[in-house]
């Protein structure tokens, strides 16, 4: 009878000690409401459960939803367009993609099909933002030449994910209203070898705070890259991402 007690006192206490809470957060620096479930267990916050992401700005827009366990994203993810529609989803183990993702355009289109197992594309399809015809700067140390590519630089969570990104993350500054400002900003990247992005730049300016803001929702891309290629060999390219400011009075 004492040993049943004891056992009733110990399912008690770990059943207390790890309890569920609803937890919503603001991250300013991708510009999301976040929500999702944590267990305190002993003092250690762990997420655990259901996960949704908003837009700051738009806040009832889904930027993604998908699951945790033990702090670690788990399960099927699906990323959300501006109009609410699936743009990329697929699996992830142990806080890790694994399996086939696929991943729409700005049409709803499915652009790309990636094995994160395999580390193997298997589908890529062309966009009128990405045409085969289209020539890019390939950066060789100090040289730069413009050609077009057997394989463009690839954004793994496509081009839906970009263009949601940019256009729920992305604020007009008080100056470029003030001053009726209309315009497009044009933000630069190189795409390594290793399909590491570096050296965000200006390449046209907009002035009035619109530099600094598109700059800014460029840096919030999250995802994984692959290079561009030519002459079947993984070359540094500029990639262009165009970014849109319409000064519309409220």
């Amino acid at each position: 009878m004492k040993l049943y007690l004891c056992l009733i006192s110990l399912l008690v206490s770990v059943k207390l000690s790890a309890q569920t809470e609803d937890i919503k957060s603001v991250n300013d620096t991708l510009r999301i409401i976040e929500k999702y479930q944590v267990l305190n267990n002993n003092g250690t916050i762990i997420k655990e459960g259901q996960y949704t992401a908003y837009s700051k700005i738009y806040p009832t827009k889904r930027i993604c939803t998908g699951f945790y366990k033990n702090n670690l994203r788990e399960g099927q993810w699906i990323l959300f367009s501006v109009d609410g529609k699936t743009a990329a989803f697929g699996n992830y183990e142990h806080g890790l993609k694994t399996g086939l993702w696929e991943a729409k355009d700005m049409r709803g289109i499915v652009e790309i099909k990636y094995d994160y197992t395999a580390k193997q594309l298997l589908d890529f399809q062309y966009t009128s933002q990405n045409k085969p015809e289209k020539e890019y700067d390939v950066i060789n140390g100090s040289d730069t030449i413009k050609t077009k590519l057997e394989r463009p630089p690839i954004f793994l969570e496509g081009g839906g994910v970009i263009a949601t990104t940019i256009a729920l993350s992305l604020s007009m500054p008080d100056e470029a209203r003030s001053h009726n400002v209309n315009g497009v900003v044009l933000i630069a990247v190189t795409v390594g070898e290793d399909g590491v992005i570096n050296n965000y730049r200006i390449k046209r300016s907009l002035g009035f705070g619109c530099d600094e803001e598109a700059l800014a929702a460029v840096k919030r891309l999250r995802g994984e890259w692959l290079p561009g290629i030519l002459n079947r060999k993984a070359v540094s390219v500029e990639n262009i991402f165009p970014v849109s400011f319409t000064n519309v009075e409220e």
